[in-house]
């Protein structure tokens, strides 16, 4: 599918055939994901693939009923460990020849790169989550592309969902996805023009 094509036609499904998302799909849709840019490379994201009835059962208790009733349900969650050290990370970037004859040497850049300050606990979580959006996206896309329908569902209780995936402390969960064939075909959603969101080219 072209990608023009597959960013035009995806939708957000929220009913499902009874038909089970084949292992080697999952592995698709996480490999998929696993590609997204990431700042720093720091790749915070990880994921939990809900196949079993009795876990997806289990999260009714802690999401919206369509989404835990879906053949596949995929947590993304993100490691705030990846994103811990920055100054790493920074160091890693130059020293792999990221910034070769490029013109990065600004003050903010050396401040990031050197940097032996952690980050707040709150700027921990803003990272990881921004970062996880663009594997997210490429994940439901890579879904549409193999004829699957998802639907990235931010309704959640991340205590109860936390204790059925049993998630480490420094995991934590972004959304969840759930993903099956597609029992319905929804009309695009109204999308606002162009010239709206376009503010202005100076």
């Amino acid at each position: 599918m072209e990608l023009l094509q597959a960013i035009q036609g995806r939708r957000s499904i929220r009913r499902y055939q009874d038909r089970d998302v084949p292992p080697e799909s999952v592995r698709e849709l996480i490999d998929a994901a696993r590609l997204a840019p990431s700042g720093a490379n720091s790749q915070p994201w990880r994921f939990v693939a809900v196949r079993s009835a009795e876990k997806r059962k289990a999260l009714r208790d802690g999401t919206v009923r369509f989404a835990a009733d879906a053949p596949l349900v995929i947590a993304c969650c993100v490691d705030l460990d990846a994103y811990r050290d920055v100054g790493r990370l920074g160091a890693e970037m130059r020293a792999n020849g990221m910034f070769d004859g490029v013109d990065a040497t600004t003050a903010v850049f050396d401040e990031f790169v050197r940097t032996e300050k952690p980050l707040t606990e709150a700027a921990l979580r803003s990272n990881c989550m921004f970062n996880s959006a663009f594997a997210m996206e490429n994940l439901v896309l890579r879904a549409h592309d193999l004829g699957l329908g998802a639907c990235i569902v931010a309704m959640f209780n991340q205590q109860i969902v936390r204790e059925i995936l049993e998630l480490p402390d420094n995991v934590v969960i972004t959304a969840l996805i759930a993903v099956g064939y597609p029992a319905q075909s929804p009309a695009a959603r109204p999308r606002l023009a162009l010239e709206e969101v376009f503010l202005k080219e100076i």
